[in-house]
């Protein structure tokens, strides 16, 4: 596996305590493969891309278990020192503003020499020559120019097409790409998206694509995990997930989906209420409160259910395809 995760927990300490973000998660991922993980604000998304980077491994403020395999290596009990050697080389992030992920105070050659001096034995001009060839397959028309750009003198597609050649400046094997489009307008979006499965079909990467749009989800990945308050609530194909959910949040994030084949004035449903906050977890199921499907079964933790080596889901109460929900 290219990415294999284990029972990950992340706690932060606050003026409350410890506040759990994210409880016990597991996935894995192949090589070439990509892993959607979706699910709303605030369902510890990011927080999950930041560990796999080992970003949140530094924090003095947070305690993090379970187990990180990276191409096979155990990245668990990682020094600081250890994953920043991992970061940029093993596994790379594309984040969602360019903006704010590039210094405003280098120029675009400088972003990338940095990177490839950091990780390969290379002179400053090798390191620019790269540079040049990397923003060249990213599509950004006469690189060496470029290279002497500032950020704030590119668009919000070339900042984020900059962003990527720096991700990818040395192969990594896996790509985490955090909302990767959500600043940018519908057609660059597109842009952006063809230019990571282009990219991605040619270096033979995987990739964790976090988003929210399910509409995306269904083009670019291959299997897709569900969260919400910080856990894993299902897995699966794409197919498996999208045609055929069972878990009652899965459903209810599909159906506020807008959708080309209904009603002109259809309105979108709505998931009732708000995600719980993670410092007032309720007891039993964490959806409960918002649930239609909810019974008194679901006052305790539901346990996680496998249907295959590859999907499951927690529930207590799961859809099935002939009625809403079944006891």
């Amino acid at each position: 596996m290219a990415l294999a995760v284990d029972q990950l927990s992340v706690r932060f300490a606050s003026h409350a305590g410890l506040v759990q973000v994210l409880d016990q998660v597991s996935l894995t991922l192949a090589p070439g493969k990509t892993l959607g993980i979706v699910g709303e604000s605030g369902s510890g998304k990011s927080v999950l891309a930041r560990t796999l980077l080992g970003l949140t491994h530094e924090l003095p403020t947070a305690h993090v278990e379970g187990q990180i395999h990276l191409n096979g290596r155990d990245l668990s009990h990682a020094r600081p020192a250890d994953w920043r050697a991992v970061r940029g080389r093993e596994v790379a992030m594309v984040f969602q503003d360019p903006m704010t992920s590039l210094n405003p105070v280098l120029t675009v050659g400088e972003h990338l020499v940095q990177v490839l001096r950091q990780h390969q034995s290379l002179s400053r001009a090798q390191a620019l020559a790269h540079a040049s060839e990397l923003l060249a397959q990213v599509g950004i028309p006469d690189p060496v120019a470029r290279l002497r750009e500032y950020p704030h003198r590119l668009s919000g597609g070339m900042r984020q097409r900059v962003v990527i050649a720096i991700a990818l400046a040395c192969r990594p094997a896996v790509l985490i790409a955090d909302e990767p489009t959500t600043a940018l307008d519908v057609t660059v979006q597109a842009q952006v998206i063809d230019l990571l499965r282009d990219l991605q079909g040619r270096l033979g990467m995987a990739m964790v694509f976090i988003t929210h749009n399910l509409g995306l989800v269904r083009e670019v990945c291959d299997d897709v995990v569900v969260m919400y308050a910080g856990q894993v609530v299902e897995r699966g194909t794409v197919d498996e997930v999208i045609s055929s959910p069972n878990m009652p949040y899965t459903r209810k994030l599909l159906q506020s989906v807008p959708r080309l084949d209904g009603p002109i004035h259809a309105r979108l449903a709505a998931i009732s209420g708000a995600p719980p906050k993670l410092d007032q977890l309720p007891t039993g199921c964490r959806f409960q409160a918002r649930c239609d499907c909810a019974r008194a079964a679901c006052l305790e933790a539901p346990p996680w259910q496998d249907i295959s080596a590859r999907s499951g889901y927690r529930c207590w109460l799961p859809i099935t395809s002939t009625q809403e929900c079944h006891d």
